[in-house]
């Protein structure tokens, strides 16, 4: 019986500040402070403000906290709390086991804090939800079905040369445990809403070679043969997209997709994808003895507009 993925659960965070009266006043009085204040609650999560005097009577209500001691954080984090030092001097001391640290309350998205908060607890964090899709990071559980997944695929199959093989569980197990947190997104488990069923692969792919020295983020996707010829490609990947300009700030995206896979081209065309360079497979370490086997590299500029929110797509 195939093993359902369902929706992850997830808990009311409670986020307790524990900060000194300088940092009381750029967090209560300013106005990037209550900002974030505002966004923080706005997610879901409970929010406690509290003084370092009183905070031997508060802390153990918290999952997470925020103070701006270096000292008490290696003790917070020595019986088990999740912390975030809040560290506006760059000499301000080394935040002894915190796990994030905050410079700022101007302009910081609070799903940022909270999905590291997420990570370290091992609740995958939500990327998106469409019409018939639930979009998550991997988790372990997830492998042998993504395994199974990657293993139909053939060399014509998969959105992006990235995901033309399959992958061991121990590659798997590091990918998901440090992508995640170094780039904030990475492949992600797409799961049908219904029946909670992980129907592929997709996500955004950070990539350096001799193609692109500086690096570059790649469009990948893979669906299970099973759910194929349902548009569930494009409606991942729509949903990928709106991410990755409004959440990930990422303005430019290529799709190197092989010649012969004349689905995903026509996918990546409706995307708003437009073909700028057609590159010998053996340029990106494809080792192919066809002629055939070339790869067309397409871009696209994606933009969240500042008032409306919604990913523009610009062809180059």
């Amino acid at each position: 019986m195939e093993e359902l993925h369902m929706i992850p659960t997830d808990t009311r965070i409670r986020v307790l500040f524990l900060l000194g009266e300088d940092s009381m006043d750029a967090l209560c009085v300013r106005e990037a402070g209550r900002v974030y204040l505002k966004d923080i609650s706005s997610r879901g999560a409970s929010v406690q403000i509290v003084q370092r005097q009183s905070w031997k009577q508060t802390y153990s209500d918290a999952d997470l906290v925020v103070t701006d001691d270096p000292n008490l954080s290696g003790t917070l984090a020595g019986n088990g709390f999740f912390v975030a030092g809040y560290q506006p001097d760059e000499d301000g001391g080394f935040f002894n086991g915190a796990s994030y640290v905050l410079q700022s309350f101007e302009n910081v998205d609070a799903d940022d804090l909270l999905n590291a908060y997420r990570r370290w607890r091992g609740i995958p964090v939500c990327i998106g939800k469409t019409k018939r899709l639930f979009i998550r990071e991997s988790t372990r559980e997830d492998y042998p079905a993504l395994s199974r997944i990657l293993g139909e695929v053939r060399e014509t199959d998969a959105g992006s040369i990235s995901l033309r093989q399959n992958i061991e569980k121990d590659q798997y197990l590091a990918y998901i445990k440090t992508a995640y947190r170094f780039w904030g997104f990475g492949l992600w488990t797409v799961a049908a809403r219904s029946s909670g069923e992980i129907v592929g692969w997709c996500g955004l792919i950070p990539k350096t070679d001799s193609l692109s020295p500086d690096g570059r983020i790649e469009l990948g996707y893979v669906i299970a043969e099973k759910w194929r010829g349902q548009g569930l490609g494009t409606e991942a990947c729509q949903e990928i997209l709106r991410y990755a300009a409004q959440k990930a700030g990422i303005e430019e995206i290529w799709a190197l997709i092989e010649q012969r896979n004349r689905p995903s081209l026509r996918l990546a065309e409706k995307l708003g994808f437009r073909e700028r360079m057609v590159i010998p497979a053996s340029v990106c370490g494809i080792d192919a003895p066809y002629a055939d086997a070339r790869l067309s590299v397409q871009k696209v500029v994606v933009k969240a507009d500042q008032h409306s929110r919604k990913a523009i797509q610009e062809s180059l």
